[in-house]
């Protein structure tokens, strides 16, 4: 039998506790790199996506099918945040192509009855209203 016909017959034979392992790590490591937590808690994100590896290396037998598919869980994540950033910078691009430039009036401060302009919050993306569509039927 080849390796990926092993594989898949130790993904038949898991239990509950080696998905349990699974489910642990695949929630704590993409905690680990994101920044949702601070420092205290992507450490202790760390430190339950180790032991949960540990754990399901120890209860799978034999252990390198389980180094190959936390290798295969890593890299589909990998994959996965890859896809999501192309897919957000292409859609960024073609979103603000085209859109028209705003003119700014500028206020003299001369004029008694000019009122001042107020500042904008500057922010490092433009912000557009957000449209819900209702439907409602008879």
């Amino acid at each position: 039998m080849n390796v990926m016909g092993e594989l898949h017959a130790s993904l038949d034979a898991m239990g509950v506790e080696q998905q349990a392992c699974v489910l642990a790590f695949l929630v704590s490591y993409p905690l680990t790199l994101g920044a949702l937590f601070e420092q205290r808690g992507r450490r202790m994100a760390a430190g339950v996506a180790a032991v949960s590896v540990v754990c399901f290396g120890i209860f799978t037998d034999p252990w390198f099918h389980a180094v190959l598919l936390v290798a295969l869980a890593i890299g589909a994540i990998g994959l996965f945040i890859m896809t999501v950033y192309v897919i957000d910078r292409v859609s960024r691009h073609y979103a603000f192509k085209g859109l028209p430039i705003e003119e700014v009036e500028f206020v003299d401060s001369d004029e008694p009855d000019a009122e001042p302009a107020l500042p904008q919050p500057a922010s490092g993306h433009p912000r557009f209203p957000v449209v819900g569509v209702v439907s409602v039927k008879h």
